[in-house]
């Protein structure tokens, strides 16, 4: 990917998690689900932290493998205590995390 291309999904995750943030969790059409879930892996903490709490606002059950894997490997102590959180609000009774 070049650099032009990796700017651009930045730009584009960003701009999705900045929507849901923005309509407080309640997902417009034009919010994909599977770019805030992408948002995960971002490199900017910031980004990561805030689309695992929209993620457990949305209760988006799809973005469940991401966010335990947030909770186990991410370096940042924000995202692991949001993905936590997002869980939470999502109601997985059964969590599997690998230490």
């Amino acid at each position: 990917m070049s650099k032009l291309e990796e700017r651009e999904v930045n730009q584009s995750i960003t701009n999705a998690v900045a929507k849901a943030y923005l309509n407080d969790g309640k997902w417009t059409a034009e919010v994909d689900s599977g770019v805030i879930v992408s948002a995960l892996s971002h490199q900017n903490p910031n980004v990561r932290s805030m689309a695992a709490i929209e993620l457990g606002k949305a209760r988006s059950e799809e973005a469940v493998p991401a966010l335990c894997k947030a909770l186990a490997e991410d370096p940042d102590p924000r995202v692991r205590q949001n993905a936590a959180e997002a869980l939470g609000l999502i109601g997985e009774k059964e969590i599997e995390v690998d230490s």
